[in-house]
């Protein structure tokens, strides 16, 4: 069955789609840096014979995010009319773990890299930065209490592959979500099946060493926390996760943020104005404790609560909702906690 004109300029589009940088799904070195989508339109099209045929197409612009140095990041307020209101997706924010499981279980996967979930040159500029925490330990920076940290046991067999950027033969791979074993991973995934890794929400764990680790993404076994070293927080702070955060929310049309971090050393690392600036961000407290204490009942509300909500469900949160877990009452609020915590539903 033959189209009319308006279809056949819909074929057009979808020809020429390749032409537009930031569109959804480009992956691998080709792709061209720095455009950032601005609000998505879709156009109907349609002629007798043609039903229901639709091409999206994503606005451009040449707007540029300063990345020398200081990672200046473009505010927008958020409003009803923004890109970011039409977009349906969760993404949910942990922090890594001291506590990790030794060993191997894989060969290092490409495709599971977070450096491949972002745009260049925001994937190139993650990489450099992990490559030069990295060279830091390498080089013997030493933590607080002055051991260096190439000396600890987890840093043994620390290798510079090709999660940093190199091609160092024995590195030792494992998914993030099975290497790391901490409290909140130990409830999140007690039977180790991979909940993270499930595409229900997007999920990012902030690391001292890797910045943004995806659940699948292959890492070795290592030792750094954001406290042992000045030099190792100015390379995050500086603005740079917040921009690659910002990246990751325009990319894949995140909706809504859920902060699970709970430690507030590695919470200090992101801009929370900026990212509240594009779309609504809900922060989870617990009505007993905070800070680490906390992510047993974190990892717990995320398994059995967190995991099944839709994206218009948190965003229909304007003061707080409470949620009960074996440990204690968790909340989700778009400010500053709700104490006491009223109790849950």
């Amino acid at each position: 069955m033959r189209c009319g004109p308006p279809a056949r300029q819909a074929e057009a589009l979808l020809a020429n789609l390749d032409a537009l940088k930031c569109f959804k799904g480009a992956e691998g070195p080709h792709r061209q840096p720095v455009l950032i989508p601005q609000p998505t339109t879709v156009a109907y099209s349609s002629s007798p014979g043609c039903i229901g045929l639709g091409v999206r197409v994503k606005q451009t612009s040449q707007a540029r995010i300063n990345t020398t140095r200081h990672y200046g990041v473009q505010s927008r307020q958020h409003s009803g009319s923004s890109s970011i209101s039409m977009a349906k997706d969760v993404l949910v924010l942990c922090c890594c773990s001291n506590s990790k499981e030794a060993g191997t279980t894989e060969d290092y996967k490409r495709e599971n890299s977070t450096r491949w979930l972002l745009d260049d040159p925001h994937g190139e500029e993650l990489i450099q930065a992990r490559a030069h925490v990295h060279q830091l330990i390498s080089d013997g920076i030493r933590s607080a209490d002055g051991t260096a940290l190439k000396d600890l046991p987890h840093n043994f067999f620390l290798r510079k592959g090709r999660d940093f950027g190199g091609q160092a033969g024995g590195s030792r791979y494992m998914p993030a979500q099975f290497r790391y074993r901490g409290r909140f991973y130990k409830e999140v995934d007690p039977r180790e099946e991979g909940v993270l890794g499930n595409d229900t929400h997007h999920w990012l764990i902030v690391s001292a060493l890797y910045g943004l680790v995806a659940p699948k993404e292959s890492i070795q076994q290592y030792s750094c926390h954001r406290k042992d070293n000045s030099e190792i927080t100015a390379i995050w702070s500086n603005g740079l996760l917040t921009a690659l955060l910002l990246h990751f929310i325009r990319k894949h049309e995140v909706a809504v943020v859920v902060d699970l971090i709970a430690d507030e050393s590695y919470r200090d690392l992101i801009n929370w104005n900026q990212l509240r600036n594009q779309l609504k961000v809900l922060r989870a407290y617990g009505d007993q404790n905070s800070g680490p204490p906390l992510l047993r009942a974190l990892g717990q509300f995320a398994r059995d609560t967190l995991s099944h909500m839709q994206a218009s469900e948190l965003l229909s949160i304007d003061t707080h909702r409470s949620f009960p877990t074996d440990y204690e009452v968790v909340a989700l609020a778009p400010g500053d906690p709700p104490f006491p915590i009223p109790p849950s539903r």
